[in-house]
Formats: structure tokens, sequence, C-alpha cells
């Protein structure tokens, strides 16, 4: 069984969801430390050609707390969905799939979350399921593993719980792995690679590394399809 371990993201890159749909079970990370500059609470779309990074209002988020212990701010969120609600619509109100994707992005933010984990996981199913993604979903705070070491030892320890026989991990933490330790627990450590991927937007210019919003946008599911096969697995000694 190959497993994959990544923290919540919200509406993350489409190399996030190469990565759900290159495993069978795909554990949200969600009793690490939250990351105030990371993308949990946080991506961006394109407007006028450029990159722009919308932000969930949180309620005194701190690295000192667990990601699934960081709270949405109550009084703001409402008013923030309705901003960004009307950017969306003003940015994106003449692509293609915008009908179908805006319906799928107000059920998300629309329903009540509590915590930031909470709504990430929700964005990231929702699109998993419109892409038809089989993949099993699974919050390590649900599971009984090694909440100390380093975070090669974490993973390892929630890969035999799961009982996988393959990890994949995004290329760009290759540096937190060693291929023997993995090797000595009877786990295959390979890294995802996505390739690059680019289509029509609003802009002649091309932007890219943007929310799987706008991928969806522009897109029909065909093509997106394609795009979740465009990666490549490698082994850390290829790398």
């Amino acid at each position: 069984m190959r497993t994959a371990v990544m923290q919540p993201y919200l509406f993350p890159y489409i190399g996030y969801f190469q990565l759900i749909g290159a495993v069978d079970t795909f554990v949200f990370f969600d009793d690490v430390n939250f990351i105030t500059r990371g993308y949990i609470h946080r991506n961006a779309i394109a407007i006028n050609a450029k990159k722009s990074i919308f932000t969930v209002p949180l309620a005194g988020a701190s690295q000192n707390l667990m990601i699934n212990e960081v709270s949405i701010h109550e009084h703001e969120y409402g008013k923030w969905w309705r901003k960004f609600g009307k950017t969306l619509k003003q940015q994106y109100g003449s692509a293609p799939f915008f009908k179908e994707t805006f319906e799928m992005l107000n059920e998300v933010f629309d329903t009540p979350s509590n915590s930031i984990a909470t709504l990430a996981e929700k964005s990231v199913i929702a699109v998993s399921n419109r892409m038809g993604l089989s993949t099993k979903f699974i919050k390590s705070s649900s599971i009984d593993y090694k909440k100390t070491g380093s975070a090669q030892a974490k993973v390892l320890d929630l890969c035999a719980f799961l009982d996988a026989d393959t990890y994949i991990n995004p290329v760009g933490g290759v540096e937190l792995y060693d291929a023997a330790g993995f090797s000595k627990n009877n786990l295959e450590l390979l890294f995802i690679q996505s390739e690059n991927i680019a289509y029509a937007q609003k802009s002649d210019k091309f932007v890219p590394a943007l929310s799987i919003i706008d991928v969806l946008m522009y897109n029909e599911p065909e093509r997106i399809a394609d795009f979740l096969k465009q990666f490549e697995l490698i082994k850390q000694d290829q790398l």
C-alpha cells in the first residue's frame, strides 16, 4: 500500500493532488506545529495576470499550536468569504468552468468549520471528489503513533500503523529523509516530481504555481485528469 503524509493545505496547488492520486491512503498531518507563513490557511489566485495571496482570518494563530488547534476567526470569516467570493466572480466570472467551481467553493467556505485544519481538509476532499480520486483520507491525530522525534521517525511510525509498503513525498522534502532508514523498516521511499503544467488563463501571460482553484476554473475534467498523471516517481539516489 502506498502512503503519503502532508499537512492539510487550503485548496493547494495541483502537485498536492498528484501526490494524492499516486497513493492509496493520504494522511493529513494535522497534529504538528502550525506554520504561520505556510499554505495551511492561505493560497494564491491570479489577479490582473499576477499572483495574489488570499488568506483565511484566524484567531490567535501561533507556531506553538498544533494545526488542529488553530481556530478560524468567528467574526471576521463571514465578511472575508463574502469579499473573496466577489473577487472570484470578478476575476473568473468569464472562465469556462466558473459556475461548477464556484458552487464547490461556496459549499466548502459556506459550511461552518471551527478549525483551519477542518476547512483545509474539507477543501482537499471536495476537490479530490470532483476529480474522481478514490484515495482514502485519514487524520494523523486519529492514529496512535509516536509523536516525538524527527519527521522521519513520525512518518515511519505512521506507515507502520497503516501497514504501508511505500512512502511517497514531494521532491522538495528530499533532505528530510534517509532511504536506508526506510529500507530497514521494509518501506520503499519515493519522491514525486511534477512536470511543468500550463494552460490558457484569462491573460496571455501564464501565471504558474497557483491554487487548484485556478486550474478548475479553466480546464475540463478530462484535461485535469491528464495533468494529474504528469509526474515522475524517483528514488532518492536518482536525485
